[in-house]
């Protein structure tokens, strides 16, 4: 079954086997909502995608963690969304809403699981497994926004599912760029003091905070990291008009440690 998945991912345009920009894809879900990854690149989204069939057994078992990973990062509720790719049923025919349902049901899951049978799923499904040449199910890519280049992506994880080292793989790729986990209550009130509004923001970017702490410093990077910008002071915004559009992270310290806010300078 999985030879049959494999003949139709290859057959399509070979030319795009080694491309390392992730296709501007549209995929759908059984709710009617649309995932454009362009759009999604463009809001500073994280994309994890989970390919798998019916008939997959390891699938299955792996989908577990998946499942643990989108409630740690926030069920799509943040910046990293989760999605299942479901190509075939248990009778090697696409995926459909029905085949969706059962499989959300027995495995119970609540990240969103696409089906390749409908809308252009199977095509936007095999264009992707194409372009990273999957060998086999299941399989895991996470894409991120390119800093360089609104609207487009980068591949921060790209690996096949044998172990739990993928669980790994994908935590970490979401986590060394940003990506945060979702926090208790408790951490969230030692934490996260400060938040920054608009966001994108395109000339000045302000800085909230509810407590009475105030800010000794504040440093803007880049998303792979490079300092761009220092600020010795406590003003309540900063000028960011001079940047250029993308993804970056405004560091700000104070009595109590130091807070990484990430915002998108539009």
């Amino acid at each position: 079954m999985k030879k049959k998945l494999l003949s139709l991912v290859f057959i399509i345009n070979s030319l795009f086997l080694f491309s390392q920009t992730p296709p501007n894809v549209t995929l759908d879900s059984c709710d009617e909502t649309q995932y454009v990854f362009s759009d999604l690149f463009s809001e500073g989204k994280a994309i994890v995608i989970d390919l798998g069939s019916q008939w997959c057994i390891p699938c299955k078992s792996s989908s577990q963690f998946v499942q643990e990973l989108y409630e740690s990062f926030g069920e799509n509720e943040q910046d990293a969304i989760f999605l299942g790719l479901l190509f075939e049923d248990d009778d090697s025919n696409l995926a459909t809403c029905a085949t969706v349902e059962e499989w959300d049901e027995e495995l119970n899951l609540t990240y969103p699981t696409l089906p390749a049978g409908i809308g252009n799923n199977v095509n936007s499904i095999l264009e992707i497994a194409n372009t990273y040449g999957v060998p086999s199910l299941p399989w895991f890519i996470v894409f991120i926004p390119d800093p360089e280049n609104p609207g487009q992506g980068l591949v921060a994880f790209n690996d096949n599912t044998k172990t739990t080292s993928s669980y790994e793989g994908i935590k970490n790729a979401l986590l060394d760029n940003g990506y945060e986990q979702v926090l208790s209550t408790d951490q969230y009130s030692t934490t996260n003091l400060f938040s920054v509004y608009p966001n994108p923001a395109q000339d000045i970017l302000s800085i909230d905070t509810s407590s009475d702490i105030k800010i000794e410093a504040m440093t803007i990077s880049s998303i792979r990291g490079n300092v761009i910008k220092t600020f010795n002071t406590a003003a309540s915004s900063i000028q960011i008009s001079d940047l250029t559009s993308g993804i970056y992270f405004l560091e700000i310290k104070h009595k109590n440690g130091v807070q990484k806010v990430k915002f998108i300078k539009s």
